[in-house]
């Protein structure tokens, strides 16, 4: 199993977002941790993930339609690749694996062909935004 990394999480090499928009301290601690924790996750659920979206700044976040407040915006949140609801259904059956890594899942139902997952806590473990 590959870990993701700060390059998979920041995208550099997609867009040159992070070069145009340079991450601070603070952002690339909230990516550090974020990243332990899935790197984690995928480990236990012996699945390979594929990022689709990472780091997102003003600009991309808008035109991706993300919220105003995403944590997108501050290293806080990856969307996997899932076209299958594989790694959702996985997670909503064993929600233990949201608690045990701290994160927090956006629901399915919003997130068709990706699975949204957060370390920014929310009202539940698995949420509607």
């Amino acid at each position: 199993m590959t870990p993701l990394t700060i390059h998979d999480l920041l995208m550099e090499s997609a867009d040159k977002r992070a070069q145009e928009f340079p991450p601070t301290t603070q952002m690339l601690a909230n990516a550090d941790n974020l990243l332990k924790q899935i790197n984690a996750l995928q480990e236990i659920m012996n699945i390979q993930f594929s990022v689709s979206s990472g780091y997102r700044p003003g600009p991309y976040n808008k035109a991706a339609r993300g919220a105003a407040n995403s944590p997108h915006l501050t290293c806080e949140a990856i969307d996997l690749h899932d076209e299958h609801g594989i790694i959702k259904y996985k997670l909503q059956s064993n929600q233990i694996y949201l608690i045990t890594y701290k994160l927090y899942m956006e629901t399915p139902s919003n997130t068709p062909t990706w699975c949204h997952l957060q370390t920014r806590p929310t009202h539940s473990r698995i949420f509607i935004p």
